[in-house]
């Protein structure tokens, strides 16, 4: 590692995605009191469309699960290009319990999170995140990016069980 080394942000983007809402609440472009259902019109679970509020998702109180599992495991993550491409993984599924009556830690929650950042801001969710938190916090060369096209001075993640690498 350098000085100049990038590093692909993963779950602490949740920490940025917090603050992009709370940036769009404040330009009164949403509230926290919203449903799923006004900003995602076609949410596949119509329950969760209905009850789980935005105030829901970040306190991870939504019911809605994670997109980890045997959808993601069997998924091709090299088409996985966009936020909204993760709900296929997760969203149809039915809640884990009623809205606002237990916690559970879930990404899922915050993908539909950055597809309200997406429809509040009329903007790319990556795009909103490195314009509106990254470059003013000074973090110009964070960032969410594909494997397949990494920049430079990227630094290569690795698991206990996978090496991930740009060599073939």
């Amino acid at each position: 590692n350098h000085t100049d080394t990038r590093f692909n942000v993963g779950s602490i983007n949740k920490v940025f995605t917090r603050i992009a809402i709370l940036q769009l609440e404040t330009e009164g472009k949403l509230s926290l009191s919203d449903t799923i259902g006004r900003f995602l019109h076609d949410y596949p679970n119509a329950e969760a469309a209905r009850t789980v509020t935005i105030r829901h998702l970040l306190d991870m109180s939504s019911g809605i699960g994670d997109f980890f599992g045997d959808r993601y495991d069997a998924a091709d993550k090299e088409k996985i290009n966009s936020v909204k491409e993760y709900l296929p993984l997760f969203a149809d599924k039915p809640l884990e319990f009623a809205p606002g009556m237990a916690r559970r830690y879930s990404n899922g929650g915050f993908i539909v999170l950055g597809l309200i950042v997406e429809r509040a801001s009329e903007m790319d969710y990556y795009e909103y995140i490195s314009q509106r938190v990254y470059v003013p916090a000074g973090m110009a060369t964070a960032g969410s990016f594909r494997k397949s096209d990494l920049p430079s001075n990227t630094a290569l993640g690795y698991t206990t069980t996978q090496k991930i690498s740009n060599f073939s």
